[in-house]
């Protein structure tokens, strides 16, 4: 052990640290599809992803719809987790483009 060191208090390094506080509250004000984005958002899903199931991420969308976020749901036959953003990436930087221009 170096005694030059300082011993850091990072909750994830301890057992329990998804019962602290400041991280449960921290996950529960975080979670996707909570709150209107007021920015467009684009939403590319594989309907074999086996990482984020397809259903999910719909339900995802409908809901940020209802709650008033413009989303462009890009719905990739077949693909996985990786391949959806590979098969779409010309779509992705058009939407980056339209929507975050370069100044």
């Amino acid at each position: 052990k170096n005694p030059n060191m300082t011993v850091l208090d990072y909750p994830a390094l301890k057992k329990d640290f998804n019962e602290n506080q400041t991280v449960k509250k921290f996950l529960f004000d975080n979670q996707p599809g909570t709150k209107k984005i007021k920015s467009p958002v684009m939403i590319i899903q594989g309907t074999a992803d086996e990482a984020i199931p397809y259903l999910i991420t719909e339900g995802l969308k409908d809901h940020l719809i209802e709650l008033g976020t413009t989303v462009r749901f890009v719905p990739v036959d077949g693909a996985s987790h990786r391949q959806a953003i590979v098969q779409k990436n010309d779509e992705l930087i058009k939407f980056v483009q339209q929507y975050m221009p370069a100044a």
